[in-house]
């Protein structure tokens, strides 16, 4: 409990940091976003790469993956079956809100909370693999077809349209820098080739950088965020954030410990990764297709909010040291 304590004030006080730095207007509101751009773009799959290349490949099919998978998979098809039941959105909307209640904050916020929570940033790798090599594209390709639909006329016509905005779409995920970079790591790992010092160095300096800027410009956005508007999907937002702070980490801790018999550490880091709040990449992807902004940011916002205390609760009721 101890370690979970001190990891989270290291892991708070660039975010105050960054929080600060925008709300005395340090710098411009867009500061931010370009931080994020560089992190996510530079920073984050040169970590990736370091954190890979070093690991075991053996991590991306363990168990502690496949439990991480598979509460995402369970999340994702509960969050359809319940909200098509009660509220019957439309596709997109259905798709965007089940991406908010299974998509995990696995870079800006689980990348450092692995690091100095859980001791194993690695833990975060195969987390990143199957949710920006895997969900994303199918998210992102059924964005796609609505978005297509919506914006050509009848279906006859829209239907010979979507082969070229699903083909960019999946292959803008699959061949995302993050992807790219822990790919390549995996590629370093596997083979047993080590990377020269001379090239290391300079490597593992640029992914240094990685973690405080990503935290900085997370609390910048958390100034820069909007207050909740009302909106006919609140009770969309609500089940969301349910789901991403109490039926994911539950989830996660069923499978841990029953189906796939986790150590005390291995439930306990699967489930505060399961406790992350939702990933903004889902607002982009909800603005990228005009698909219900309001409710993946009303979703990021409020599962972010609610992360804090979540991972707090996780780690006293579950914390090994």
């Amino acid at each position: 409990m101890f370690a979970a304590l001190q990891g989270f004030v290291t892991v708070s006080v660039p975010i105050v940091v960054g929080y600060l730095i925008a709300r005395f207007r340090v710098v411009t509101p867009q500061t931010a976003k370009q931080l994020n751009l560089l992190a996510v773009n530079a920073l984050v799959p040169v970590l990736l790469f370091v954190i890979m290349s070093e690991a075991e490949p053996r991590l991306l099919f363990s168990s502690l993956a496949m439990t991480s998978f598979l509460a995402a998979v369970a999340v994702f098809a509960a969050y359809g079956l319940a909200a098509g039941l009660i509220w019957r959105p439309g596709g997109s909307a259905l798709t965007v809100g089940a991406l908010a209640a299974g998509y995990t904050n696995a870079g800006n916020i689980g990348l450092p909370i692995a690091m100095h929570m859980l001791g194993d940033p690695a833990l975060v790798a195969p987390i990143v693999l199957f949710q920006t090599g895997f969900f994303a594209p199918i998210g992102l390709a059924v964005l796609a077809v609505f978005a297509k639909r919506r914006d050509s006329g009848p279906p006859a016509v829209a239907d010979k349209r979507l082969a070229a905005p699903v083909g960019k779409a999946i292959a803008g995920a699959i061949f995302s820098p993050i992807v790219i970079g822990s790919l390549t790591g995996v590629a370093v790992s596997a083979t047993h080739w080590t990377v020269p010092l001379v090239a290391m160095e300079p490597i593992r300096l640029i992914a240094g950088g990685a973690v405080p800027i990503m935290l900085i410009a997370f609390g910048m956005s958390l100034r820069e965020t909007p207050v909740l508007a009302k909106t006919s999907a609140r009770g969309q937002v609500a089940l969301i954030t349910g789901m991403k702070l109490l039926v994911m980490p539950l989830t996660a801790w069923t499978l841990g410990r029953f189906v796939f018999g986790l150590d005390p550490a291995g439930v306990y880091a699967v489930t505060t990764m399961a406790a992350l709040p939702t990933a903004q990449n889902v607002f982009n992807y909800s603005i990228r297709y005009d698909a219900s902004p309001i409710l993946a940011r009303d979703s990021v916002t409020l599962t972010t909010l609610g992360a804090a205390p979540m991972v707090f609760v996780v780690a006293a009721l579950l914390g090994t040291s």
